[in-house]
């Protein structure tokens, strides 16, 4: 995913929730299911889409990630709301409903 594609996605979308993660993060890989599962609740709602920081660093330098596991909620309009480290399904959950 390149920072254009990402535009592009923000202008058809009113939300856009990005899982920054890697490969070999341990928290990453717990947090994994919950992020799907909130995916899948949220469908109709956002967008969801898992960004491993190792492939698309663009886009990780792009959003200041310092942190993985970190979530960014970006709106439309641009505003961003972010949030790093292990979160349990039902934190989530309550992260994502308070955003969008």
């Amino acid at each position: 995913m390149s920072i254009e594609e990402l535009k592009q996605i923000l202008d058809d979308n009113n939300y856009v929730i990005l899982a920054f993660k890697a490969s070999w993060c341990g928290p990453c890989k717990q947090f994994a299911p919950h992020f799907h599962a909130v995916a899948e609740k949220y469908a109709d709602k956002a967008l969801f889409y898992s960004v491993d920081t190792d492939k698309w660093p663009n886009v990780a330098t792009a959003f200041k990630v310092e942190g993985i596991p970190m979530i960014a909620i970006v709106t439309k309009d641009g505003k961003t709301v972010t949030r790093t480290g292990y979160m349990e399904e039902s934190e989530f959950e309550e992260f994502v409903k308070g955003n969008i």
